[in-house]
């Protein structure tokens, strides 16, 4: 099991934002490489994100949240950036809070907290 601290981490800090189809920010594997098999809940302020609208992106792999599973993993090698994007949602300028979870093949399931800005 990882500390908390050690995954909060993982977050790119000030790669929050918004875009043309909602919001998306990054998280940069420093762990090791490992495969997910789950996605989610990504939480913001509370609110989680319908599955179906979250995409990760790893190099020239994109997966929707909802179609990741045991069958279907998305590869994540060590010191690959994932870009986490949030489809059909804006957020509002200021500080917001941001819970993410996932499973992956080496750690189970995971999940860290980390506060960022628009």
């Amino acid at each position: 099991m990882f500390p908390q601290s050690a995954l909060s981490t993982l977050y790119v800090k000030g790669s929050l934002k918004n875009t043309a189809a909602g919001f998306e920010f990054c998280v940069k594997n420093t762990i090791d490489s490992t495969s997910l098999y789950g996605a989610g809940p990504i939480l913001v302020d509370g609110q989680a994100a319908p599955l179906e609208r979250v995409t990760l992106s790893v190099a020239a792999q994109e997966m929707r949240g909802q179609d990741i599973s045991s069958q279907r993993r998305l590869a994540v090698t060590y010191g690959a950036l994932v870009t986490i994007r949030v489809d059909g949602q804006t957020l509002s300028s200021g500080e917001h809070r941001i819970v993410v979870a996932v499973s992956s093949s080496d750690a189970g399931r995971v999940q860290f907290e980390v506060r960022d800005s628009v």
